[in-house]
């Protein structure tokens, strides 16, 4: 019963209560009736911090699933190329509206919020010891505890050196502990 709710909780209320925000903020400059009103764009902003918080909630309390990789590979890889155009096409105009400057600062500060989250993920699945979602997502960076890893073949020949590195760094953290 209580994974049902979570599930519910991170994969439909979250996303109603988000959408439910935006077309309420909608309305809002609807009425103040502000001239041509940043909506595509707000709307773009919304769902890619959404899916932020939908990654963040699925790695910390649900199962990773292959939903959640390509939600995390939009979220590395596109986001923040369209975050990017989003706020320079509001930097001149972001003194127009109060609704233009916020999305220009949301699509600046998703350069600093999304690192963030993803190195907080992961010191958290790594601080926990068997690694909560990260490991599972397409980095597959932290084993579980008690799992001898270092025989792990690399997952592509051309990330062999990296992934002697990581073999050797940790294969020298756990003897010296």
């Amino acid at each position: 019963m209580t994974e049902i709710l979570i599930a519910l909780i991170i994969h439909l209320l979250v996303p109603i209560i988000g959408l439910g925000l935006f077309l309420r903020l909608r309305n809002i400059m609807t009425r103040e009736e502000i001239t041509n009103p940043p909506t595509v764009e707000l709307l773009v902003i919304f769902a890619t911090y959404g899916g932020l918080l939908i990654v963040t909630l699925t790695s910390l309390f649900w199962k990773w699933s292959g939903l959640a990789s390509l939600g995390t590979f939009y979220l590395i890889i596109g986001a923040p190329i369209i975050m990017g155009l989003i706020a320079y096409r509001n930097y001149k105009r972001r003194h127009e509206s109060r609704y233009r400057g916020w999305t220009f600062n949301s699509g600046l500060l998703y350069y600093v919020i999304a690192p963030l989250t993803f190195a907080a993920l992961f010191i958290l699945s790594y601080m926990a010891g068997y690694g909560v979602a990260i490991k599972n997502s397409f980095l597959n960076l932290v084993p579980p505890r008690g799992t001898d890893w270092r025989f792990k073949s690399p997952p592509h020949p051309i990330h062999t050196r990296w992934w002697q590195a990581v073999r050797q760094a940790t294969t020298l953290s756990l003897s010296t502990n």
